[in-house]
This record gives C-alpha cells, sequence and structure tokens, in this order.
C-alpha cells in the first residue's frame, strides 16, 4: 500500500491524536469470512494502542477506524484520575486474553464481525479456533441491532490458562468493553471526523445491562458510592462474593471513606481477606469500571496486596512475572512475531517494559539483568507457543522441495530426514497443515 508520509500523517492527525505516524504499522490480513483487508495499526503504548484504520477491503478503496481497548492502567499509576463522585462498579479481573470483535463495513453495511486481539486487524488461527468452538448466535443478535459496535471480551478458562486456574470453566467469552457509535451511521467511504469522536465505552450499569441481555451477565463484584461526604463499599446482590455469603462487614470500614484513594485501600484489604481464606487466590484483582468529570469512562486496575509484596522481592523480577508479560506479547502479536523479530531481536521490550513499569520500580526494569533474562525468556515462551525458527524453516524447505506432496507424505520425508526431531511430528505435522491450506 504505497502512501506518502504527508498522507499517512494527514491519517495520523485526524483518527489517532495526532502522533507521530511511525508509530502506525502497515498491515495486510484476511478475515475468517476471506475479504482481504488493508491498512494501519497503531503500535504506540497509549489509548490508541492496537487501533485499526481500514483503508481497502478486498481492493476497494475505503476509511474506517476501529477503536482498540486501551491498556488498563494501576490506580497507582494513573495521574489523571478525577472520578465523579458517584457509582462506580468493580468488575472481577479475569486472567485471559482481550478479544476485540468489530463489524466491517462496506456502503454502510455490516458485512462481518471480525475478532483482533490488540497487536493484529485480524486474530491469528490459534485464538480463531478458540473462538469458534463457542456459540456464536448471541453474537449475531447483537449485531442485528448495533451493527457498529466495538465489543470487547475476556477469553479465558482451562483451555486458554494463564496464572489463575478455573476448575469450571473450560473456554468462555465475558463482555467487558462496548465502544458505543453515537448515531449507528457511518459513511466508510468518507467518515467525519466529527461523527467518529461521537462515540463512548458504556458505564459499568450500562455494561452489565447490555451482557445480561445478550451475553452472559457480567455481574460486579463490588458498587462504590459518594453520598455527599464520605465513599462507602457494598457487594452487588447475586454476584459471586454474594453468592460465597460474603457480607458488607469483610470491608475494614463499611462506609466512612474519606477519599476515592482511601476506599481503594479498603477493597484491596477485603480482597486480600477473601484470599486468605483459600489455598490459592480467589481473585487477582478488580477493574473499576468509573466515570471522570468529563462524562467519559475510565477502566482502572486494582491489584491485592498480597501481589504487591510479590513484586517486592529483593532478588529482581521473578521469571513467572516475565513469563506472564511475554505471554500478552504472544497473545497480542501472535503471527507478526518473526516478521517482527527479524527487524529486531529486542522488539518485545518495550512492551514488556511498560507493562513491568507498573508493578516495578524502574532500577527493577530496566536492570541488564531483567533485560538479559527477558531475552532468555522469550525465546522459551516462542518454543512453547509458536514453531521454533528451525522446524518453520524445515517445513518451509519441504514444501518447496516436494511441492506436489500432501501432509502425509510431507511428514514421512520430515521423519527419514530427521529422526533426531521425531518428537517434534505433532507440531510439524500441524504446521505443515497450516501452511499447505494458505
Amino acid at each position: 500500500m504505497e502512501i506518502s508520509k504527508e498522507k499517512k500523517q494527514a491519517y495520523a492527525d485526524k483518527y489517532f491524536g495526532g502522533m507521530n505516524c511511525k508509530e502506525l504499522r502497515e498491515f495486510k490480513s484476511v478475515t475468517p469470512k476471506g475479504h482481504q483487508i488493508n491498512g494501519y495499526i497503531c503500535n504506540k503504548h497509549n489509548y490508541y494502542l492496537g487501533s485499526l484504520l481500514i483503508l481497502k477491503v478486498d481492493g476497494e478503496e475505503t476509511e474506517q477506524f476501529i477503536q482498540s481497548f486501551p491498556k488498563i492502567k494501576y490506580y497507582e499509576n494513573n495521574r489523571q484520575l478525577d472520578p465523579v463522585k458517584k457509582e462506580h462498579y468493580c468488575f472481577e479481573k479475569l486472567d485471559g486474553s482481550c478479544l476485540i470483535i468489530y463489524p466491517l463495513i462496506v456502503n454502510n453495511t455490516e458485512i462481518e464481525y471480525v475478532p483482533k486481539t490488540r497487536g493484529m486487524a485480524v486474530a491469528d488461527k490459534q485464538f480463531l479456533d478458540l473462538f469458534n468452538r463457542l456459540d456464536h448466535s448471541k453474537l449475531d443478535q447483537y449485531y442485528s441491532m448495533y451493527n457498529f459496535d466495538i465489543l470487547v471480551f475476556e477469553l479465558y478458562g482451562q483451555e486458554n490458562q494463564h496464572e489463575i486456574f478455573y476448575k469450571d470453566v473450560d473456554l468462555d467469552l465475558t463482555l467487558i468493553g462496548v465502544y458505543r457509535y453515537v448515531n449507528h451511521i457511518l459513511d466508510n467511504t468518507h467518515m467525519d471526523v466529527d461523527e467518529v469522536h461521537e462515540t463512548y465505552w458504556l458505564s459499568g450499569e450500562d455494561l452489565r445491562a447490555v451482557s445480561k441481555e445478550y451475553f452472559i451477565e457480567n455481574i460486579p463484584l463490588v458498587k462504590i458510592e459518594y453520598n455527599d461526604e464520605y465513599y462507602s463499599l457494598s457487594i452487588v446482590e447475586d454476584s459471586l462474593l454474594d453468592d460465597l455469603n460474603y457480607t458488607n462487614s469483610i470491608f475494614p470500614r463499611e462506609n466512612n471513606y474519606s477519599d476515592f484513594m482511601d476506599c481503594i485501600m479498603g477493597l484491596k484489604e477485603a480482597i486480600d481477606t477473601i484470599n486468605n481464606n483459600y489455598e490459592q487466590p480467589l481473585l487477582e484483582g478488580v477493574v473499576i469500571n468509573s466515570t471522570r468529570s468529563n462524562g467519559l469512562q475510565n477502566y482502572i486496575k486494582v491489584k491485592t496486596s498480597t501481589i504487591e509484596i510479590k513484586h517486592r522481592s529483593e532478588n529482581g523480577i521473578p521469571r513467572q512475572d516475565i513469563i506472564k508479560e511475554l505471554n500478552k506479547y504472544f497473545d497480542d502479536y501472535q503471527s507478526q512475531i518473526k516478521e517482527l523479530y527479524s527487524e529486531d531481536k529486542y522488539c518485545y521490550w518495550p512492551y514488556v517494559r511498560e507493562m513491568l513499569l507498573e508493578d516495578y520500580p524502574v532500577e527493577y526494569v530496566d536492570n541488564h539483568k531483567t533485560k538479559n533474562k527477558t531475552e532468555r525468556l522469550f525465546l522459551k515462551v516462542w518454543d512453547a507457543r509458536m514453531p521454533s525458527p528451525e522446524l518453520d524453516t524445515i517445513t518451509d524447505e519441504l514444501i518447496q522441495d516436494y511441492p506436489n506432496a500432501n501432509v502425509v507424505d510431507l511428514i514421512r520425508l520430515f521423519a527419514q530426514k530427521y529422526p533426531q526431531l521425531k518428537k517434534q511430528a505433532n507440531t510439524v505435522y500441524s504446521l505443515l497443515e497450516v501452511k499447505l491450506s494458505k
């Protein structure tokens, strides 16, 4: 896609808050229904991280902006907060992968809803396979009513396990965000920038209502209220905590918090008290859907004090915490990683560094030991998550040397040529199958 630097910067000014256009990476992707889309995706770690500007659909010019779901900052690291003194809803912080669903628009008509991760315009096969194992009938119903909304889900459960083990959930999607277009009308050949900004993230109350009507109800755990003098905390009826018979007495001071930060401290104490009743933590933390004074929604993460204590290790950053952030990087960027790594073998570092800085002081994160450890762990995670560069090269050579062979023939040739790699046969078979299907 050949456009001038001036034109690219004009797109950055119009859709991405005026950032430097070098932060926009070109993409060419094919949707699950076979539509080819071209455009730019934002790499910058700000509100627009992962947002798309689609400029071509099946070769036809268009202009469709897709807002991604920004990384949620911890309360302690969010200096822009000015919460309105009203209700705030605290949802369970689920431990899975962020999956964003957006409508692909042609001639003012949605032709497909497309799953993506933050770093990709279209989710890779790994996530599409998981997504396709779930019932889509509710999504079909939703998009028949709100065909321009962008939906954000957490894909979690035993089949997409990270750190928390969900013993009662094999695989599920929970709605965690809805980005709504006010007018529900988009002209995809010329989208007016003023109309684009008539959008908003649904409030916690509205999010719960939408999830209840169309999906599995996402019930907040706790509600924070302000009564003109102080903040109060209360467990939400029918929530997980209510089902476990916790009452408002779990909060150190049920209804007498002088300011918002004081209230957050009381919430953290309560979560720690709850987690101490279990062999493994019940809750990783909460996400607060909060309204700011300008009327916009603001998402805030609150981690438990037990996690904070773990992060204050005097021996540097634990490897499991680095692996956790590397896994998120692989979730977001998937098949792009090979190309990114070929251009810069430290491509993962800006992403991982940004995430680690939420939990650790800069002297821990920028320490050469942390960087060296991250480099070693990146390759280990790569081997676990994706085919190794060696197997990738071997399968490419087999396909090139035997262009008329099928998968079965190629796996036999692999076994003959590489007997020392026989334990990798299943991986090679899957890799060959995927490459031959393209």
